[in-house]
Parts: C-alpha cells; structure tokens; sequence
C-alpha cells in the first residue's frame, strides 16, 4: 500500500501506485500518475524547504526517486529508475529518460527531451528544446575530486548526440549539433 503523507497536497484525479512512498513537502498537480516504487519529496539537506511541485498531467514511472525543494511544470514525463536531486526548476513537456540521473540546483527550459542513461551535475542551464541523446554525460569537477564547480550550459535548440561528454565549464551554443 502506497504511503501518502497527510502534508502532502495532491490534486484531483491523481494516480498513485502501490508501494510508493510521497513525503510531506509535495505538491502534486491534477491528473498525474505515480507508478510503483517511487519516492516522491525525499527531504533534501538543503536549508530552504520549498515543495517538490509535479506539475498537472505529469507522469513519473516505476523506482523514480525526486528530492523536494524543485519544481517541475505540467507534463513531466520520465522513465524508469529516475534519480532528481533538489533545487531543479523545470518547464513544460520535459521528458526524462531511464536510468538518466540530474544532480541538483539546475534549471531546465520548456520541451526538452533527454533520453535514457543521460547525467547532469549541479548547476546545469539547459534551454528551451534541447534534445539529449542516449549516455549523455556531464562534469563539473575540472579537478576531480574537488569542491571546484564549473556548471555547464546548453543553450537553447541544442541537440547533443548520443556518448557526448560535456566537460566542465563547457557552454553548447544556441542550435548547436554535437557528435559524439
């Protein structure tokens, strides 16, 4: 059975499904679907506890794991086995492949599709319709390991194809094409 906290606020017509867990600081908008196995506003140690907001007609699959303090607009769609770390603010219709993996204090424009297996470290900017292939990787750390952050940027219309790593730093232009 599902373990729905009494704080969380979820909207009408939402499906949650069985073994899922929704901590307190979530807000869950109309007519979104919470497959089995996820874990949904993980309280993060981040010092400001703003909600995890899902968006309406939002779709989250199987073994998902979203930290709170983030916000995602209508239409998130993700894959299986979704790790998002906190303080993300995302738009409309993006879309997140399986086993893909984003790491926090990022933002994410509207219609972006990232496909399975893609990594994010913190501070990422992504533009509006940026298209990520498979295996997509990306770093932060120019001296690993370090506390150094070097947050790459990818601007809008960007398409990165699959196996590319984006170094630290990097900024991927407006309408770039990247092959691996």
């Amino acid at each position: 059975m599902s373990q729905i906290s009494t704080k969380a606020e979820i909207g009408e017509n939402v499906s949650i499904c069985p073994t899922s867990i929704i901590y307190d600081n979530v807000v869950i908008e109309n007519n979104s679907v919470i497959d089995s196995f996820c874990k949904i506003g993980v309280p993060s140690s981040s010092e400001s506890k703003k909600p995890l907001v899902i968006g309406a007609n939002s779709h989250i699959r199987s073994h998902s794991i979203f930290y709170d303090n983030s916000t995602f607009e209508k239409n998130l769609v993700t894959g299986h086995h979704v790790i998002v770390r906190e303080k993300i603010k995302a738009g409309k219709f993006l879309q997140i492949g399986s086993f893909s993996e984003f790491e926090g204090n990022s933002s994410i424009g509207h219609y972006v599709k990232m496909h399975s297996r893609v990594h994010l470290p913190r501070l990422t900017k992504i533009g509006d319709l940026v298209y990520l292939f498979p295996r997509v990787q990306g770093s932060d750390d120019p001296l690993p390991p370090s506390n150094i952050a070097e947050p790459i940027t990818i601007k809008s219309l960007a398409v990165i194809c699959i196996n590319s790593l984006i170094m630290p730093g990097v900024t991927i232009g407006m309408g770039s094409f990247v092959a691996a």
